[in-house]
């Protein structure tokens, strides 16, 4: 890759970036690379980054030719030195926030984590009440990784988050969507994409429904293909670093053994408990996004 990244979908976490980052790869002239998340950025989590050094970073980007290039991770908005790096790194990309209503964006990155093995709460309002055990290090699953992921309040926590973007980039550098106008309007939201990073669209867009809520069908042995234990997890690794390049040759695997399946319901007094508890965050939000849908 001759040039640096150009742009960065920096999250939120389940706020629509999947499927942006799918509609975006149809067009000719973006470039997305398959390690859709290599959180190489995340400098404060070094055991979470997928990509670990400038030089397989620059070897994901390497068949990419004259597209304007991204990096979707969508954990660099939670993160607090992610930002300064991406600043550090190009000064003059260009910054996609997306965020959502933060109660149903908490439910849904629940049900997210206990599909990739990280969370072993398999009930959300529990999970949530176990928050300031597991900010003290306690109750924290084995495979949690980064057990700040698991605080799902401050996880949706926009507008400290959006600040910090704010505050090192340019206002006409800085892009953010409101999961629900995108869902309700895609094609008029993904033209705004488009216009912000400077791209034609010279073809039809299949605005299809991805990274619905999947369950695994066989979790235990799901979850030991994700994170083996020493020493499989360096055969694992050895493998996909030296002969695949880090892609994603296992996701048609999980893919394969998972069916779609709608979460379970919430009982509605939990349902607004949690949602007062986020009733600060919405409204500080309400603040700094105009016409906010919530």
């Amino acid at each position: 890759m001759k040039k640096k990244v150009d742009f960065f979908i920096v999250g939120a976490p389940k706020c629509g970036t999947t499927a942006l980052v799918d509609y975006l790869n149809q067009l000719d002239d973006v470039f997305v690379p398959e390690v859709k998340e290599p959180h190489f950025h995340c400098v404060d989590w070094p055991e979470f980054r997928r990509i670990k050094t400038e030089r397989e970073y620059a070897k994901i980007y390497e068949s990419a030719r004259n597209e304007v290039c991204g990096d979707a991770s969508v954990w660099y908005l939670f993160s607090k030195e992610a930002c300064k790096e991406i600043r550090r790194y190009n000064s003059q990309a260009k910054i996609i926030i997306m965020i959502r209503k933060p109660y149903d964006a908490a439910v849904s990155l629940h049900s997210q984590l206990i599909f990739s093995g990280r969370e072993n709460e398999l009930d959300f309002v529990k999970a949530w009440d176990l928050q300031p055990l597991r900010a003290a290090g306690e109750r924290l699953p084995r495979n949690a990784i980064v057990g700040e992921h698991l605080q799902y309040k401050k996880v949706y926590d926009y507008p400290d988050q959006i600040k910090r973007y704010q505050d090192l980039f340019d206002e006409d550098q800085i892009k953010v969507i409101v999961f629900e106008d995108f869902v309700s309007n895609t094609d008029k939201i993904f033209k705004e994409v488009c216009a912000f990073l400077g791209v034609d669209i010279k073809n039809k867009i299949l605005y299809e429904k991805v990274n619905s809520n999947r369950y695994h069908k066989y979790p235990a042995l799901a979850h030991f293909i994700m994170r083996p234990p020493a020493p499989f997890s360096w055969i694992k690794e050895g493998v996909k670093r030296y002969l695949f390049g880090n892609k994603p040759i296992l996701r048609p695997l999980y893919k394969m053994f998972s069916v779609k399946r709608s979460r379970p319901m919430i009982a509605e007094e939990e349902r607004q408990r949690i949602s007062r508890d986020f009733a600060d965050v919405e409204q500080r939000t309400r603040k700094m996004v105009e016409k906010l849908p919530w």
